[in-house]
């Protein structure tokens, strides 16, 4: 299960026309970052769920899954019902097999181990813990993000900013997670939308129920406002450019339809390096081009700049930092700085 239905405020008003999981970062769809992890298991179904904009949502989660029979989308209407009310909502087409995955529909994480979720539905099986959580390391754990706390065996103790009593670690929650069937046992049923974690694990623990932390090293990245949104899109870059994240090539390779092979080494057709530099394009520091947009007569590009497929940048514009998701016009003579730009 992807869950999809958040507002995204913190990124408005870019979302205010495009809901977060469909908000391109370097040209590729939110929600295909978590699902190329997700993807790994081959799953038999797919649930995601949504409620702003969910139409859009429900497009783009049939282009990552491709198999229209095996995607289920439940629109979560008239109000959100949390990541517990979530998957308790989805629990006729989740329950039954014994364990599930989960993972938050806007997560980018590339752990080294892509195949780290195996590992971790093996794990619940054979020890017939209640849940399995995907964590990592990061500094702000526990201040900036709530934590999730374990003990010398990795069992987790608690969530949350405050330290936990016996505590060995400090983990950060990357949003991927396998649950057992018997989660659905500790859904409050008083509450509307419970948290996953802090209404529904929580609970479990308490009872003794044991849910583990496995703890994965690579690349985590926060999306979740503007600026942090802009600043992934510029390491994304970076690693394309240098080629050293396989993941990010691996999403490019799929979701980019201008990208190909040559000579033994993969690039993407429109990712522009060692041009003359004309004008236009002086102070660049990466340029991604998607098949199909256009930059008109005049205009100024500096920083880093991506263009959506088929987006327009009409005459005379000056972008500094700019992403211009697919088949959004800049309108001639736009002045934008660090922006996320949809229209």
């Amino acid at each position: 299960m992807l869950l999809a239905a958040g507002l995204g405020t913190r990124l408005r008003p870019a979302t205010l026309l495009t809901p977060k999981p469909s908000l391109e970062l370097v040209n590729i769809p939110l929600l295909a970052y978590p699902w190329r992890l997700l993807e790994v298991l081959k799953p038999t179904r797919l649930v995601v769920n949504c409620h702003h904009l969910s139409e859009k949502v429900k497009a783009t989660a049939m282009r990552l899954s491709g198999r229209p029979e095996d995607l289920v989308c439940l629109d979560e209407q008239p109000q959100i019902l949390g990541s517990g009310g979530g998957i308790r909502n989805a629990r006729s087409h989740l329950g039954g097999a014994g364990y599930f995955a989960v993972a938050n529909g806007d997560e980018v994480f590339f752990p080294n181990d892509s195949t780290v979720l195996k590992r971790m539905f093996e794990g619940c099986k054979q020890n017939k813990w209640l849940a399995a959580l995907l964590t990592t390391q990061h500094p702000e754990a526990g201040s900036r993000f709530g934590a999730v706390w374990v003990d010398e065996q990795d069992f987790v103790l608690g969530f949350g900013r405050n330290p936990i009593t016996s505590h060995r670690a400090a983990l950060h929650f990357t949003g991927f997670m396998v649950l057992s069937d018997e989660v659905f046992n500790y859904m409050p049923q008083d509450k509307p939308d419970p948290n996953i974690l802090y209404d529904v694990l929580a609970s479990g623990i308490a009872d003794g129920k044991k849910v583990v932390a496995v703890s994965e090293p690579g690349l985590w990245l926060e999306v979740g406002n503007s600026s942090e949104f802009l600043k992934g899109s510029r390491i994304l870059l970076g690693q394309l450019r240098s080629r050293s994240q396989s993941g990010i090539l691996d999403l490019a390779s799929k979701y980019w339809s201008d990208y190909r092979e040559r000579e033994d080494v993969r690039f993407p057709k429109g990712f522009l390096q060692g041009f003359g530099r004309p004008q236009e394009l002086q102070g660049m520091e990466h340029l991604l081009i998607g098949q199909g947009a256009q930059l008109k007569v005049n205009s100024h590009l500096a920083d880093h700049i991506v263009l959506g497929e088929n987006s327009v940048v009409e005459a005379r514009c000056e972008l500094i930092e700019t992403i211009v998701q697919p088949y959004s016009q800049v309108p001639q003579g736009a002045r934008l700085k660090s922006e996320i730009w949809v229209s």
